[in-house]
């Protein structure tokens, strides 16, 4: 139902309860309908934490003795065409250059948190993606189920490693395999655990620099997976 509701939608109901002969209460069929349906699609698209959001929940109906006014279905309306110019921008944000250079698998899972401003989530969801990714690769492999940085060590590891960057045979196939260990071994302890046991708020751009970091590692995935031979 979700998928079907569109702020044009809600605009034409928030009209037709203008238009509603009588006074509409919260009981009230086409009212009941509208407050789920607004709700529905706020939460849908991250826009519960907006002002766009408190304002039209203070003209909404709460109590069964009072009913919409005209004053509050207009300040209603207001607030569905900011939220109408808002999606226009994440939009129009969803055009940044800078995601041509992320792996699709990153925007799949971040790019609507990053547009709805949610940076720290759209960052930990992505080292999230790549640790379940790793997970799943390794499980098949020898159905060990690990976890983050001691899943990265032992996957990684040049001791007996399970995926395989490049010939590890050669110092310089050695030198890369254990970086990257490292890398993702650490991206799990300094980004990925922080950001899933704490409240932590970052900007934009720290979010872009480790939305790049976290495309790499997923790319790097890639590589480890065609050299290694192995069926996802």
């Amino acid at each position: 139902m979700v998928d079907t509701i569109t702020v044009e939608n809600l605009t034409e109901q928030v009209r037709d309860l203008i238009r509603y002969s009588g006074h509409v209460h919260c009981d009230t069929p086409i009212y009941e309908k509208f407050h789920k349906e607004v709700a529905a699609f706020i939460f849908e698209n991250f826009l519960d934490k907006t002002e766009h959001w408190k304002f039209i929940q203070k003209n909404l109906i709460w109590k069964s003795t009072h009913y919409l006014s005209r004053e509050e279905a207009d300040n209603i309306l207001t607030a569905l065409e900011n939220i109408r110019f808002e999606i226009l921008e994440r939009k129009n944000a969803s055009k940044d250059p800078f995601w041509q250079y992320v792996h699709p698998l990153i925007i799949g899972v971040s790019q609507k948190l990053f547009i709805d401003k949610h940076y720290s989530k759209a960052v930990q969801s992505s080292f999230v993606e790549i640790n379940d990714r790793i997970k799943k690769i390794r499980k098949k492999i020898d159905g060990n189920e690990l976890d983050g940085v001691d899943l990265m060590r032992k996957t990684f590891g040049t001791e007996q490693p399970k995926l395989l960057f490049e010939d590890n045979v050669t110092e310089s196939g050695d030198n890369v395999q254990q970086g990257f260990m490292g890398i993702f071994a650490g991206a799990m302890q300094g980004i990925r655990n922080p950001n899933a046991h704490e409240n932590i708020e970052i900007g934009k751009e720290d979010a872009v620099r480790q939305l790049i970091l976290a495309s790499l590692l997923m790319y790097k995935v890639d590589d480890a997976v065609r050299f290694s031979n192995i069926n996802e």
